[in-house]
């Protein structure tokens, strides 16, 4: 996922019916400080502050409750 400059809200949802995240539902590997967790309104949702601090590929997992983790990545430039 490409990230414009400047800092930016990342938010994630689950749309399909019956599926929930877990608690750490988007965990970065290895962690990176320039990721900060936003309050999230549903269990559906995660919101995340990316600081734009580093610029690089970050990887990440998503999890979601009784599904396997999935780990895509997010590109700062």
């Amino acid at each position: 996922m490409p990230v414009a400059s400047g800092p930016a809200v990342i938010h994630w949802k689950i749309v399909t019916p019956g599926f929930v995240f877990a608690t750490d539902g988007i965990r970065f590997a290895p962690p990176s400080p320039q990721f900060r967790p936003l309050p999230s309104p549903q269990p559906t949702e995660i919101r995340m502050r990316n600081d734009k601090s580093a610029t690089g590929a970050f990887y990440y997992f998503v999890d979601v409750l009784n599904c396997i983790p999935v780990d895509p990545f997010i590109r700062n430039f």
